[in-house]
């Protein structure tokens, strides 16, 4: 869950879109060591494994990429 924006300057938006690079950047590093028994192994309390989970985070950001597109459009 997101937590609640109580700082809307450029400042802030700043530093936000900073922590989601890094975390970002540090999701792919870890991503990229992945054997690939790790990425078939169940991911817990889940009937997926880790490679579905990845795909699927990856399909969730291109959405919100869309979304930011479609509004940039506008």
């Amino acid at each position: 869950d997101w937590p609640p924006v109580s700082d809307r300057n450029p400042t802030a938006w700043k530093q936000a879109v900073d922590a989601l690079a890094a975390n970002h950047d540090r999701l792919v590093q870890l991503a990229a060591k992945l054997s690939d028994l790790q990425l078939n192994e169940k991911v817990a309390g889940r009937d997926y494994n880790v490679y579905f989970l990845l795909h699927g985070l990856v399909q969730h950001c291109l959405y919100h990429a869309g979304q930011i597109a479609v509004l940039k459009k506008k």
